[in-house]
């Protein structure tokens, strides 16, 4: 893990519960997710990343005819300076697929306006995966 003080100043300004209860939920999913961070709090391949649970950051999507908001799980600034949305789901649905298309639709639109840095999405089904798109989007 690097040690420069500028990473751990830059983690601290975006995820102020860095050394304090993380708030997750004590079942399966809950558990991937404070795996997920404790990940990316030790990657070379992260510069910096948010728990994006008050962050405000959603997209809205529809479903059943109705505008859902979909609030991913982490946003995450990658070392090669790129920024990451990071949703981590325990298995795969037509909603999923909803929200999916719509952050896809939304990555592109930020990227194709410019002046926001380059942006990707990304998503985690089981704990091994997050390895796999640290590697692909890093």
């Amino acid at each position: 893990m690097a040690t420069g003080a500028g990473k751990t100043v830059v983690r601290d300004a975006l995820r102020p519960d860095r050394k304090g209860e993380h708030g997750y939920r004590s079942d399966g999913l809950g558990r991937f997710r404070k795996y997920a961070a404790d990940l990316l709090e030790k990657s070379d391949a992260v510069l910096a990343y948010a728990k994006n649970d008050h962050l405000g950051s959603r997209v809205q999507y529809l479903w059943n005819g109705a505008t859902r908001r979909c609030i991913p799980d982490f946003l995450v600034r990658l070392s090669n300076g790129k920024m990451l949305v990071l949703e981590i789901k325990g298995e795969d649905s037509e909603q999923n697929r909803a929200k999916r298309s719509a952050m896809e639709m939304w990555v592109a639109a930020v990227n194709a306006k410019g002046g926001f840095g380059i942006w990707s999405s990304d998503v985690a089904y089981q704990p091994a995966q997050l390895h796999d798109v640290l590697t692909r989007r890093g």
